[in-house]
């Protein structure tokens, strides 16, 4: 029963490195926008975005950050292992912010409603 209970707890431990170690190495991205108008009533955007962190709460920080030290308002979306795009764009009296999980996919949803889009920032995380 002691040896069985040895076994039991060295495989504990062999199935915990395996978890840790894993985590360690897992690759978060963010990205964030913000949409405002300022005094004068012009409509204004702001974007961050973050790749390659080890934790999703770093990633979503960074991307915020940017964001934030460029306006306000801003809102964050967060990936693993994948891919995250963001895109802004504008018409005439409006801005927007898109995401998707390609540069297309971005491009094709900001450019609903007839908005004039910039080139899509991010990345992929393998």
């Amino acid at each position: 029963m002691q040896s069985t209970k040895k076994i039991l707890a060295a495989g504990l431990l062999s199935l915990a490195s395996v978890f840790t170690a894993g985590a360690a190495h897992a690759q978060w991205g963010a990205v964030a926008c913000g949409t405002w108008r300022d005094n004068s009533g012009t409509a204004r955007v702001a974007i961050g975005s973050a790749l390659n962190y080890g934790t999703e709460a770093q990633a979503r920080d960074r991307a915020l950050q940017e964001c934030r030290s460029r306006g306000q308002n801003c809102t964050v979306e967060t990936f693993n292992r994948g891919c995250g795009f963001i895109t802004v764009g504008s018409t005439t009296n409006a801005v927007r912010c898109t995401t998707g999980t390609t540069k297309d996919e971005a491009l094709r949803k900001c450019r609903v409603g007839g908005y004039n889009c910039k080139d899509p920032i991010g990345g992929c995380i393998n």
